[in-house]
Formats: C-alpha cells, sequence, structure tokens
C-alpha cells in the first residue's frame, strides 16, 4: 500500500514540552490536554523529500507515485542520487534521496554524501521560490536542516548506530 503524501510536523506534548524546559516531572500519569506544541520551522521546503536506500523500494515509490521513468536508481559511479520530481503544475515537488548503504562507509562519510545531496536540494529549493540571492545563514540553515533530515531517515532506515565504519 502506498503512503500518502503529507507533510510530517514535528509534534511535541505539553509533557514532552514540560521536559524540554526543565520543569518537574512527579512520576504521576497525567492526562494530555487537547492541544500540541509544533514545529518551531518558520520557513518549510517547496519539495517533500524522501530517503530510499534500495532499489526495489525506489520502483515501489515511483509506481505509487505514478511516475514512468527510464532511470537508475543511483547513478552509475556515484555512491548516491538526487532525483526530483513535479507530479503535475500546482503540486509540491519531491526531492527522492537514492542512497543504498555501504557497511564501509564510515557515519562522516555518510554524512558527507547526505551534505552533498542536501545541497543539490537546496539549489532547487532556492529556485522553485525566485530566491535570487540567498543569505549565506539562510542557506547554511537550511542545507543544515536537510542534512539532519536525512542523516537522521539513514540511520533509522539502516539501523546504523555507531561512529565507526564496521570492518
Amino acid at each position: 500500500m502506498c503512503a500518502p503524501m503529507a507533510a510530517r510536523l514535528s509534534i511535541r506534548t505539553c509533557q514532552q514540552m514540560t521536559w524540554i524546559f526543565g520543569g518537574g516531572d512527579s512520576g504521576e500519569k497525567t492526562q494530555e490536554p487537547g492541544y500540541i506544541y509544533l514545529d518551531r520551522d518558520v520557513h518549510s521546503l517547496s519539495q517533500y523529500i524522501v530517503l530510499i536506500t534500495n532499489e526495489e523500494d525506489f520502483k515501489h515509490e515511483l509506481k505509487c507515485l505514478n511516475i514512468e521513468a527510464d532511470f537508475p536508481f543511483v547513478i552509475p559511479g556515484a555512491h548516491a542520487t538526487v532525483h526530483h520530481f513535479t507530479r503535475k503544475p500546482g503540486d509540491s515537488d519531491i526531492a527522492m534521496v537514492c542512497m543504498p548503504p555501504n557497511p564501509k562507509n564510515s557515519i562522516a562519510q555518510i554524512a558527507g554524501l547526505l551534505a552533498h545531496e542536501a545541497v543539490h536540494i537546496w539549489k532547487e529549493h532556492v529556485r522553485l521560490i525566485g530566491e535570487k540571492n540567498p543569505s549565506e545563514e539562510f542557506e547554511a540553515y537550511g542545507i543544515q536542516n536537510i542534512t539532519q533530515t536525512l542523516l537522521s531517515a539513514y540511520l533509522r532506515q539502516t539501523g546504523r548506530r555507531h561512529i565507526m565504519a564496521r570492518k
């Protein structure tokens, strides 16, 4: 079954916010109020980002998105590839980062590859929103955010939790 295309907010409950801001924890289970804290981002990307770590999932996602294309999961000779798609005018664009796991890569190498792909995503975002000359800080924070999002997804999908490369 194909997952619906939807933006995912980082939401926090009242109890989580109390913990973040150093409030006391009595250990009691309390009923949550009917509201939640939302993500504090002030700028959203013009693209949905998805990280795909295997060719089977890549083909499945293309089928789910009704994208008929004959191109490789990862460009030959590359360690990772970002594919940009627009399904139809008015839809949000999609940045699909394809990067198969390589157990020989260290976390630093993985982060470097994902940062490289994040720059491609950022450049496309800037083009899509018509920004001709983004400030250095805007650009740095944008690329940092995309890189962290991709790295978190990579670690979740591959189960990698250590810093050194496997030998």
